[in-house]
């Protein structure tokens, strides 16, 4: 959820930026490669009508990644959405990590973070 005091949000998306997380001033740019889109169903989610698999990069370390997305298609345009789950440790950002770091108690942050992404594009 956002975090709706000014001060206490600007704080967090410094540090995330920092090199403690995602390290934007030397990597500033992420990069998704797909390698195949399929129609299928998501068991989890009937509106996603698509499985996309493909190698997510981030801080310079590549990964495979699949994922369901609801992909729409309306004359010359396209639309897609999805909810993307990704465990920032594949891609060495291990701050606060309770698999790394062992006597954290209840400071530890949670490995998994989330990406809703919509898309659309036009003719």
């Amino acid at each position: 959820k956002d975090i709706d005091d000014k001060e206490y949000n600007a704080k967090l998306v410094k540090h995330l930026k920092s090199e403690d997380f995602f390290n934007v001033l030397k990597y500033p740019v992420a990069v998704f490669k797909f390698t195949n889109i399929e129609k299928a169903i998501d068991p989890d989610n009937s509106n996603f009508n698509y499985k996309i698999t493909g190698n997510m990069t981030i801080k310079n370390v590549t990964n495979p990644i699949t994922f369901f997305a609801h992909i729409g298609f309306n004359g010359n345009s396209i639309s897609s959405r999805t909810k993307l789950i990704l465990d920032r440790t594949k891609w060495n950002i291990t701050y606060k990590s309770k698999n790394f770091f062992k006597n954290l108690g209840d400071k530890f942050i949670y490995d998994d973070f989330v990406l809703w992404l919509e898309l659309s594009f036009s003719k």
